[in-house]
């Protein structure tokens, strides 16, 4: 429960490993550690390639700081509304509610259909 203790933890493991291993929170309560190279935004990549989807048609949804790599593979990152600040600072739009405020649905409706 001690969320700024897993924020200390990112840092430290990020300063350790540097290009090692990728180390970001997922949620304010715990930090996922991953082998470099494999993270949301190569997904991305693949999927847009693999389906011939140039980056400029790709929409992403994301709300926390290992959503940062998804954000700079797609043309159109969103955050979500509970995102950290800096995580919105890196979206070119932010979702109208929550996760819990069916914020989702609010931002495919907003940025993709309207």
């Amino acid at each position: 429960n001690n969320h700024d203790l897993i924020a200390k933890v990112e840092s430290i493991m990020k300063q350790t490993l540097g290009h090692t291993a990728h180390a970001a929170r997922s949620q304010a309560y715990y930090c996922d550690v991953i082998a470099p190279g494999i993270d949301k935004g190569r997904i991305v990549e693949v999927l847009g390639k693999r389906l011939g989807i140039t980056k400029d048609e790709i929409a992403v949804l994301g709300d926390m700081t290992n959503d940062l790599e998804m954000f700079a593979a797609a043309g159109f990152p969103i955050a979500m509304g509970n995102a950290p600040d800096h995580v919105k600072a890196q979206a070119k739009g932010v979702a109208p509610g929550t996760n819990d405020e069916e914020g989702w649905a609010g931002a495919i409706e907003q940025y993709i259909l309207s």
